[in-house]
């Protein structure tokens, strides 16, 4: 049995349909993943939006003042493990902190820390 095509009319109107569809999904598509690539960028949106997180307090910032201030903190901060502390640059104008939490109790599993801090108040900002 032989299948029929369609009249001109109704063929034409699909093959719109067919082109105009992609189109427009193509579209969508790249403004996806074109938005999607902003997140590679997140800290530097932080810093765009914060203006006072550029500047304040890079000149000021001292490790003894960062480690008081850890060692104060909620967070049982495990000093004597590792802590990596990343000082603030003109282009990350934040502290960047991983370290390790003490356990509460004995033999539970170890807990990693990375936060950020404001180098101009010492205060942990997330």
């Amino acid at each position: 049995m032989k299948l029929k095509g369609l009249a001109n009319r109704p063929y034409n109107i699909f093959f719109h349909l067919h082109t105009v569809s992609g189109i427009v999904l193509a579209v969508a598509l790249f403004v996806i993943f074109f938005a999607g690539a902003f997140t590679l960028f997140k800290s530097e949106f932080y810093l765009w939006e914060n203006p006072q997180a550029r500047t304040a307090g890079i000149r000021d910032f001292t490790l003894g003042k960062a480690l008081n201030a850890l060692k104060n903190e909620e967070l049982a901060f495990d000093l004597n493990d590792e802590t990596f502390i990343s000082l603030p640059t003109a282009q990350n104008p934040v502290v960047q902190i991983f370290a390790h939490i003490r356990p509460e109790q004995e033999g539970a599993p170890e807990i990693h820390y990375a936060g950020k801090m404001d180098p101009g108040t010492f205060k942990m900002l997330e």
